[in-house]
């Protein structure tokens, strides 16, 4: 019989065994640790001053304490580091509020991580791309037949002719295309009639962090420009080139701006108080009272 669960490795309590509590309290560490797993921060070196639970995921060049643990979790119980490796799948909730998912060897921001890196490559003159599942973003060149209607192009080493039954609008199909008033999530992309294959939009940000949210009753003024961010009720899209790669790379944040998305209130307070909004489109000043 094995001494350690398989997936999480904790320790089993063997028969006759000895200051079992040590077992079962390290086993209780851990769970704490990845059950509903969230993390403050990623970090190469340990913190100088962590509290108790305390738990962060490891960057690729660590440091100190955590030297050779690239990528691991690590989490601060009783004063020392329980460092765990993950596993393909594992999900933690961040503190700044995003989900990051261990794939492939490396964390990844979860909203980012199905997104494509490009269109596909191929693709001749008369052809369409097609969306080949509702369930992802995988998409395909097919030939177009007069009308509009689309007939499929066999899989790549596939010895099936195409199907006479006519496909649906090719990329500009029921899922593909933007609607007004409809849930859209983080990484969804959508294309318009307007620009066709010319531009497409990714949605980058939902207000108030939720994680759905909704388009306009009508739609926006689309800034059609690539890396451009269009406004939408609750929703930001930002704007791509037809062919180009998709590299989401500022946080989700517009790389400039002219004001706040939500207003806030400047407030002093102590001796001296006063208050006045801000949104940043111009500068403020303050009233202030001196408190006697």
């Amino acid at each position: 019989m094995a001494d350690r669960t398989k997936k999480t490795s904790m320790k089993y309590i063997v028969a006759n065994q000895s200051q079992k509590e040590v077992t079962i309290n390290e086993n209780l560490n851990l769970l704490d640790m990845l059950v509903q797993a969230s993390a403050k921060s990623i970090l190469n070196a340990p913190p100088a001053h962590p509290d108790e639970g305390d738990t962060y995921i490891v960057g690729t060049a660590p440091t100190g304490l955590w030297t050779g643990k690239a990528q691991y979790m690590a989490g601060y119980f009783a004063g020392a580091w329980l460092l765990v490796a993950p596993r393909n799948g594992w999900r933690v909730w961040m503190d700044e509020g995003k989900s990051m998912r261990y794939q492939d060897g490396n964390w990844v921001d979860e909203k980012k991580a199905d997104i494509p890196a490009a269109l596909p490559p191929g693709g001749k003159k008369g052809q369409v791309l097609v969306k080949l599942s509702d369930n992802d973003y995988e998409c395909a060149w097919q030939d177009a037949q007069t009308g509009g209607a689309v007939v499929p192009s066999p899989a790549p080493g596939s010895s099936n002719p195409p199907s006479a039954t006519p496909v649906a609008e090719s990329i500009m199909d029921d899922m593909a295309l933007y609607k007004p008033n409809t849930e859209y999530r983080i990484g969804d992309i959508v294309y318009r009639k307007e620009t066709k294959l010319r531009r497409w939009y990714i949605c980058t940000y939902i207000e108030g962090g939720k994680p759905v949210g909704k388009s306009g009753a009508t739609p926006p003024a689309w800034k059609d420009t690539p890396g451009n961010e269009t406004l939408d009720n609750d929703l930001t899209w930002e704007t791509y080139e037809g062919g180009a790669a998709i590299t989401v790379s500022t946080a989700d944040h517009a790389k400039t701006a002219g004001k706040l998305k939500a207003a806030r209130t400047i407030e002093l307070t102590g001796g001296v108080q006063g208050s006045a909004a801000f949104d940043g489109s111009k500068n403020v000043s303050i009233a202030v009272t001196v408190q006697k």
